[in-house]
């Protein structure tokens, strides 16, 4: 049986792809967890320095009145900015709210922000997809773990 890569983003896949010819040797994939983790935080930069562009397209604009309550707080205007909460969740490993788990067979990566969700579905709020992978990044992603693999990382 064929070994399926899948990323998934607050419930939402960003990657589902299938590995042949290793499915029987694959043991520990721990050690490639951390380059992966460094390809998503980086991802996670350029979607939120170009507001959503790089992955999703742009996110839709900030109302009016969003806009003047964060200049009078005193806050960046930029979307999903004010706090940079959500931002460095997802771009800084040393955040507390940054998620990251690398298990034998498994990663979990993303982030602990509450409102992260609701951004990325949209639920009660315009939905801005925080996670959002081009086909450049699902790419570097699947090759970092076959680079991994083909280098004998994970492999009995």
């Amino acid at each position: 049986m064929p070994i399926r890569i899948t990323i998934d983003a607050l419930g939402e896949s960003i990657v589902d792809r299938t590995l042949l010819g290793v499915e029987n040797r694959l043991d520990d994939m721990t050690p490639v967890w951390d380059e992966l983790d460094s390809v998503l935080s980086r991802a996670s930069v350029r979607q939120f320095a170009s507001q959503g562009a790089h992955g999703s397209g742009g996110w839709q604009p900030l109302a009016p009145s969003t806009l003047a309550r964060k200049a009078a707080a005193g806050h960046d205007h930029r979307i999903l900015h004010a706090t940079r909460r959500l931002r460095q969740s997802l771009t800084n490993r040393d955040h507390g709210e940054h998620l990251y788990i690398g298990q034998p067979h498994q990663m979990i990566w993303g982030t602990l922000v509450p409102y992260a969700r609701h951004h990325q579905d949209g639920d009660g709020v315009p939905r801005r997809r925080v996670i959002q992978l081009p086909e450049s990044a699902r790419r570097q992603a699947v090759k970092v773990m076959q680079q991994g693999i083909l280098e004998g990382v994970g492999l009995r």
